[in-house]
């Protein structure tokens, strides 16, 4: 009898083994009556890997057999056992004083130029971010913030602090903002875009999103006086030159001068007033007909 019992035990486990192998889930009849999920070794050893702050960035403070590891890097890392002020001065070489362009492939790609690469975030080599946006002609110095997690605690927002961002577009400001985090975006303190002959025309947009940049400090207005181009930094470096040999009349630079006491005068509004407006030119000899300013 209980040879046969076994054997239908048997082939009712090869015919259903979910039934016999794992035990059937208990129904309750409301949510609030279900137990909450164990905190097992696993699950918390998930959660305990990626902690963050309030402002939902990375929690770099060491904890448990982390604290043993920064210690040691402290006391055997070259870069580290350096004064704070030291470190900050090398930080600024390393992460400051580039360009960074902000363009979304989804909007608009440069003609002549392919995705390259799997990240976004790019510092140009380039004077002239608006010329060439070729990823493949860029450098990503942002990868030491990965070294260990004093330098990140202590570099964490200075790409964003230290480089000035160019856009094209209300539209790329927006894109970004909803990729990096707040603490990010409120580093960011000069911003870069172009405007023909001074004009407003499409810089209403730029304008407006400047608002999402509450610590900008200074916005760089590169001025064109090419008309038949309404993206001027599509254009190659060859083109560029051929427009900025082009003479530029008495009246072009009263009627640019005026739009520029325009969109100067916007610009401020639109920041609060707290953001210093600097204009450049696409050529060397434009100084000297603006005097440097506007």
């Amino acid at each position: 009898m209980a040879v046969a019992q076994h054997r239908r035990r048997c082939h009712a486990v090869h015919i259903r083994p979910h039934r016999f192998l794992k035990p059937r889930p208990k129904r309750y009849s409301s949510k609030a009556k279900a137990p909450k999920c164990a905190m097992t070794r696993s699950r918390a050893r998930k959660l305990e890997r990626f902690r963050v702050l309030d402002n939902g960035m990375l929690d770099p403070r060491p904890r448990g057999e982390c604290v043993e590891i920064m210690q040691r890097n402290v006391e055997e890392s070259f870069l580290l056992r350096l004064p704070a002020e030291i470190r900050n001065h090398i930080f600024q070489y390393v992460l400051g004083g580039q360009k960074v362009a902000i363009h979304s492939p989804s909007y608009y790609r440069p003609h002549g130029t392919e995705e390259k690469g799997d990240s976004d975030f790019a510092i140009s080599q380039f004077k002239d971010p608006y010329i060439v946006l070729e990823r493949a002609r860029s450098i990503r110095p942002v990868e030491v913030l990965v070294t260990c997690r004093q330098i990140y605690s202590e570099t964490v927002l200075l790409p964003f602090a230290l480089n000035t961002f160019s856009f094209t577009s209300e539209m790329e400001v927006l894109d970004i903002k909803h990729k990096v985090f707040e603490a990010q975006l409120h580093a960011v303190t000069a911003v870069q875009f172009c405007a023909i002959r001074g004009a407003l025309q499409n810089q209403d947009g730029r304008i407006k999103a400047m608002s999402y940049l509450p610590s900008l400090k200074k916005v760089y207005i590169n001025i064109y006086f090419e008309e038949s181009h309404t993206f001027p930094e599509l254009e190659t470096s060859s083109n560029h030159s051929d427009q900025a040999s082009k003479a530029v009349t008495p009246a072009d630079v009263e009627a640019t001068k005026r739009n520029m006491r325009t969109l100067e005068d916007a610009v401020r509004q639109g920041t609060g007033g707290k953001a210093r407006v600097i204009f450049t030119y696409e050529a060397a000899e434009h100084n000297k007909l603006f005097d440097g300013t506007a």
